[in-house]
């Protein structure tokens, strides 16, 4: 009963915080150098044409005006009118987000898979030859750049192995995608049984999912050695394993479960810091997700593309970090939500 209602807390919390960043996006859009009429009606226009586009932006009217007129569209389910895609903005996040969700879940699990291992491996065997290469690849990871990493990868992996497909997209030239149930194409390809179209699909997103969890896996590297390396110095680690507890034990169910607490708030922030990350990432393998949909936005300095991809990506953000929150009970009993 007391996690129910420390949800619905946190539920209600999430107006405030969504308001904030509508309030944040608005105006940082609105300081942006340009005007999107010029981008709408081309180096040619008049000024008769531009005071008219102005208007039927709304970009005439004072800025608080501007932001209840968003405000209010926001809350009937609008969230505009793309004219770079000539599209509503709705249909462009329902078409281009799910591509973005796949790419930041997919490097998110190879951070875990590979980022905790690690550091747990680094805080046992301390000051080993496996613990210097486990600093060294989470220095290494979090210090590339991942525009540099991303063409690197290409250039080896497509260019001089031909073990990868071209960055041109997520699936080879006339495969047809599987039917649309969640817009997820490894998903929709799962559910439609069409194992040719998932791999596909994964060897096209295999390449930008690594080059965005490489600082990633630093990141988490470090924090769970970190952490690991605390809790073997703790009293209790010490007493279980005076009493003769098998070292494996004592490690994998009394110092691990302990550990893992700040390692989870991380996995919240390394999720937006991955949906973030699509941006470069997608422009580099060219993939047509959120990335490339927020850049082309703020190129064409789209008003409503950006508001609506950084409107969505926040409530993504927020929703993630309740549900980190929601696993420390599960992690940690001494936790208590009254």
């Amino acid at each position: 009963m007391r996690l129910l209602i420390y949800i619905a807390r946190r539920l209600l919390l999430l107006i405030p915080t969504l308001l904030g960043v509508t309030i944040v996006c608005f105006s940082l859009v609105r300081v942006l150098p340009g005007n999107p009429a010029y981008f709408i009606l081309g180096p040619y226009a008049t000024e008769e044409d531009i005071e008219q586009v102005k208007t039927e932006l709304g970009l005439d009217k004072p800025l608080y005006q501007q932001y209840v007129i968003y405000l209010n569209d926001i809350l009937h389910g609008d969230l505009g009118y793309a004219w770079h895609t000539s599209q509503p903005v709705a249909d462009d996040l329902k078409q281009r987000f799910p591509l973005s969700i796949e790419l930041a879940t997919i490097a998110l699990i190879i951070t875990l898979i590979v980022g905790v291992p690690l550091g747990v491996v680094s805080a046992v065997k301390r000051g080993s030859w496996v613990d210097n290469v486990a600093r060294v690849l989470a220095v290494t990871g979090v210090s590339m750049p991942m525009f540099w990493t991303g063409l690197v990868l290409i250039y080896f992996f497509f260019f001089r192995l031909r073990w990868a497909p071209p960055p041109m997209g997520v699936l080879d030239v006339l495969m047809e995608r599987p039917p649309t149930v969640t817009g997820m194409i490894l998903v929709d390809s799962i559910i439609a049984g069409n194992w040719e179209t998932f791999g596909s699909a994964i060897s096209h997103l295999i390449l930008p999912a690594i080059t965005l969890a490489l600082p990633m896996i630093g990141s988490i590297t470090r924090m769970t050695r970190s952490s690991m390396a605390e809790v073997l110095h703790s009293d209790y680690v010490r007493t279980a394993t005076a009493f003769g507890l098998p070292r494996r034990t004592v490690i994998y169910r009394d110092a691990l479960q302990n550990a893992l607490l700040p390692v989870v708030t991380m996995i919240g922030v390394l999720y937006g810091f991955a949906l973030g990350g699509t941006v470069l990432i997608e422009m580099i393998f060219g993939l047509t997700g959120m990335g490339s949909y927020s850049f082309g936005s703020i190129m064409n300095m789209d008003y409503a593309g950006v508001q609506g991809a950084v409107l969505m990506v926040a409530v993504i953000f927020v929703m993630i970090n309740l549900l980190v929150d929601i696993l420390y009970a599960f992690i940690d009993p001494r936790i208590s939500y009254g």
